[in-house]
């Protein structure tokens, strides 16, 4: 998540900012809390825990910095709120996660970050942070509610922000604190820009938020807007089909999925895109998978479309892995979804009565588990 623009953070710190703002101080312990669960250094463990506590020592002192109620909130609280949540999703307060994702878009929707600035002058470096700061926690809330199951904190009409600006961190000017304005920053011709991978993925929540809102709401809130019975569903399907594979059409040629490129940064971006990709259609699918006496052709179709991409997605984890990459939190929940989808498909094939390969899928299984065994390591 590009929620830190590196040499702006770098330079605030040099300048010993921490040690004027709360804000930016609680920044700073986050980005160590992260870091440490990247790191094989000692020191960033409590001794009596070990391994596990990576990232604790630093994060526990955030809630001693907290900001009295009068105070105003900045561009560093709100990234503060993306660094929690991020920090807490790979840990069993996960659902705390949600709770502080929520509480940063209210935030930043107080301040007025989630809203299009109509000037016609140059960009300002502050307000692409703020931008990026604002998707993170739009991506985050999207991301836990397809995994958890809870509604999302804001929907696409709630606000009208364009998507960041696919130009990496250093061919910005140089570091400004207050918002100054600099020239129109442009990403050198023939090099893939990292920020690309992170707007390809917010198009795919965009279509995580349309199936929460359509497939996943209440029975009540569906009649309401007519979205009832199984040609409805079989409409919002195809619809959600056409724009997964409108997003696999115009997906950047460095992100597109090639297990055989070479190993870089672009080929963990594109590994984590796939993995998120095969999610989301294991969500679409998800809800219909309930054999019934006579089950539909909606139901097998479902099943086939989830049991494949579970099994497309296992290969995509494996080879991120044995890239030595670290493992992101929502990739680490996707494998456990991935093996849970595998024996549902076992489970849902046996209740209608339709053959099935049950080794195969039991092998996929036990990938899921030996891979989510390593990550504990």
């Amino acid at each position: 998540l590009p929620v830190i623009h590196q040499p702006t953070f770098e330079a605030q710190y040099i300048s010993g900012l921490h040690l004027k703002s709360k804000s930016f101080a609680k920044s700073v312990l986050l980005v160590c809390a992260i870091g440490s669960r990247y790191c094989d250094d000692p020191r960033v463990y409590i001794k009596e825990i070990g391994t596990h506590s990576a990232g604790w020592r630093y994060f526990a002192q955030v809630r001693d910095l907290y900001p009295r109620p009068h105070t105003p909130n900045t561009l560093h609280d709100i990234q503060c709120y993306v660094m929690m949540s991020y920090f807490l999703q790979g840990t069993l307060a996960h659902h705390i996660a949600w709770t502080l994702i929520g509480t940063g878009i209210r935030i930043a929707q107080g301040i007025g970050i989630h809203r299009r600035k109509h000037g016609k002058g140059p960009i300002s470096l502050q307000e692409e942070q703020e931008k990026r700061a604002f998707w993170c926690l739009i991506a985050m809330d999207r991301h836990m509610g397809s995994a958890i199951g809870r509604p999302l904190a804001c929907q696409d009409e709630d606000f009208d922000l364009e998507f960041p600006v696919e130009v990496d961190d250093e061919y910005w000017s140089a570091p400004e604190y207050e918002g100054a304005s600099v020239s129109a920053p442009r990403q050198p011709t023939g090099m893939p820009s990292k920020i690309s991978s992170f707007v390809a993925s917010l198009k795919l929540y965009q279509i995580i938020a349309l199936a929460l809102r359509t497939l996943y709401s209440i029975d009540k809130s569906k009649a309401l807007r007519g979205l009832t019975g199984e040609k409805r569903d079989e409409h919002i399907i195809s619809e959600l089909e056409s724009r997964m594979h409108q997003w696999v059409d115009t997906i950047p040629e460095h992100l597109k999925w090639d297990p055989n490129r070479q190993k870089g940064v672009h080929f963990v971006q594109s590994a984590i895109l796939y993995i998120l990709y095969y999610h989301v259609q294991i969500f679409i699918h998800r809800p219909f998978l309930r054999p019934t006496k006579g089950s539909s052709a909606l139901f097998f179709s479902s099943l086939s479309i989830s049991t494949n991409a579970a099994r497309s997605c296992i290969p995509v984890l494996e080879a991120l892995q044995e890239h030595g990459a670290r493992i992101p939190p929502p990739a680490v929940g996707s494998a456990a979804h991935c093996g849970v989808m595998l024996l549902m498909a076992i489970w849902a094939a046996r209740k209608a009565r339709v053959n099935v390969d049950s080794q195969a899928a039991m092998r996929g299984v036990k990938q899921c588990i030996s891979f989510l065994n390593s990550c504990e390591s």
